[in-house]
């Protein structure tokens, strides 16, 4: 949700699934390159190697501060 890059479905529940397969695949290639850059950004900024090993650090500074 916090990315922009998809959606969450509730689990067991193929109707729902089957649904948003037929609402991306009529996406154009446009929003579909969108929705993928938002999620590649996200990663970059919130999940890349860098970001969590700062994030890591920062836990045990708070720690032992």
């Amino acid at each position: 949700n916090e990315a922009g890059c998809g959606e969450f479905i509730e689990a067991n529940n193929p109707i729902l699934l089957a649904e948003k397969i037929i609402e991306y695949s009529n996406k154009s290639a446009e929003e579909l390159v969108n929705i993928g850059n938002n999620g590649k950004e996200y990663l970059i900024n919130n999940l890349s190697y860098s970001v969590l090993a700062q994030k890591y650090i920062s836990i045990f500074k708070s720690l032992y501060v």
